[in-house]
């Protein structure tokens, strides 16, 4: 279940609490240890594109990383 950091980057692209984040720039997810190693190949400031489910709808959102 994905955590959203209130005002983080992901809340602020519209990512919810308990959305499942599937992909990643197209890089398939499949745990949060795979989530972590694929926003961590990206430096502060880019944005990628996440693919989640929220329920049953599928959905896409860029979100600009910030750094920790």
């Amino acid at each position: 279940m994905l955590q959203v950091t209130p005002n983080g980057p992901g809340a602020q692209a519209g990512l919810k609490p308990g959305d499942v984040i599937t992909a990643v720039d197209n890089t398939l997810i499949e745990s949060g240890d795979e989530l972590t190693v694929a926003v961590q190949a990206h430096k502060p400031g880019d944005t990628v594109r996440m693919h989640f489910f929220r329920g049953s709808q599928e959905s896409d959102v860029s979100v600009t990383l910030s750094s920790v």
